[in-house]
């Protein structure tokens, strides 16, 4: 049987510019409105509904899950990245010394923690792990989560280096987007990648 898996980023945050992880920010109420209609007309023959714990992927998960009728689960390991004195500040009330320390972090995130930050390898390993837990299930799955999220969940499946920067700096993915994955429940570990970063408002499932 081929298995589904829709990994649903949440739409643009109502906010400022900023490295936006464990900073629970929310969405425009209209942003939410537009992607749940689109998620509800696609035929998407879900069985299970998971989301990151932060509003900005609950506040289109629960209604999702309401109105479709299917459970929500919330796992923590799915959320974003936690950026430390980073997280949710601003760039431009950024000083001068502030982005000194930031620089670094765009070229080289692998060895360049941010103050009080979560490390890029305990970021990659917790997400990873939630990942083949969620396999195990061998369920159509729609996942609600972020882009740094998917960007490891596709490095895990493509095999690709996490450490790159280039992983985080040139592998757009955009808001309300939808990236599909599929396996055959005979062999979970031989999954393809259908769809990478396709809007919701124009999302058409391959089988």
């Amino acid at each position: 049987m081929k298995v589904n898996v829709f990994l649903m980023r949440h739409a643009k945050v109502d906010g400022a510019a900023a490295l936006y992880g464990h900073t629970d920010v929310g969405i425009k109420a209209e942003h939410n409105s537009q992607a749940l209609q689109a998620l509800l007309s696609e035929s998407l023959d879900i069985n299970r509904v998971v989301s990151s714990p932060l509003s900005r992927c609950m506040s289109l998960a629960e209604p999702f899950s309401e109105q479709s009728g299917i459970e929500l689960n919330i796992e923590p390991a799915f959320a974003e990245m936690n950026f430390g004195d980073f997280d949710g500040v601003p760039f431009d009330r950024m000083s001068k010394e502030e982005w000194q320390t930031l620089e670094p972090f765009w070229t080289t995130p692998v060895t360049c923690q941010l103050p009080n930050a979560e490390t890029l390898e305990d970021f990659h390993l917790r997400v990873s792990r939630a990942w083949h837990r969620l396999l195990q299930t061998h369920q159509h799955t729609l996942l609600f989560c972020h882009g740094g999220v998917i960007r490891q969940i596709l490095a895990n499946v493509l095999d690709l280096d996490w450490r790159n920067p280039k992983l985080y700096a040139a592998l757009a993915i955009g808001n309300a987007t939808v990236t599909q994955l599929q396996f055959d429940s005979r062999y979970p570990s031989m999954i393809s990648v259908k769809v990478i970063g396709q809007p919701i408002s124009s999302f058409t499932l391959i089988d």
